[in-house]
């Protein structure tokens, strides 16, 4: 009778350990998906700004009120501090939202590439801005 127990007993630990073993990967899964939406949140916000920058270009090139040039050029000049804007808040809230998950093995793109995306961005938004100051 001893013997059979100790067998269910083992039969128990093993279970157990596929239930914990089940569980880590259904964690680190999570914590990837996790990862992924604050990815996507920020291409959203990358697209948001660029479109952004874009269209104050676009507004302040492309349509011209002779009786106004300043609107244009004004509402053009929003658009694109808008897209600045849209930039800052974009690394922010990735940084923000990657501090949160506390990433351990986990592999990711270096925050410093993400870094480095972002300041290329807002200084091509920043000339973008100036040119159209300055025309």
């Amino acid at each position: 009778m001893k013997k059979h127990l100790s067998t269910n007993m083992e039969e128990i630990k093993e279970h157990v350990g596929d239930k914990e073993r089940l569980a880590h990967d259904r964690t680190k899964l999570a914590v990837q998906r996790n990862l992924l939406a604050v990815e996507r949140t920020f291409t959203a916000w990358i697209r948001t700004g660029i479109g952004a920058v874009a269209g104050g270009l676009g507004i302040a090139k492309l349509i011209v009120i002779p009786e106004y040039p300043w609107a244009t050029q004004s509402i053009g000049a929003a658009f694109t501090l808008a897209g600045i804007a849209i930039f800052v808040l974009a690394i922010w809230r990735y940084y923000r939202g990657r501090f949160k998950l506390r990433l351990k093995g986990v592999r990711i793109i270096s925050k410093w590439l993400i870094g480095l995306l972002a300041a290329t961005l807002i200084f091509a938004a920043v000339a973008a801005f100036v040119f159209l100051i300055l025309s």
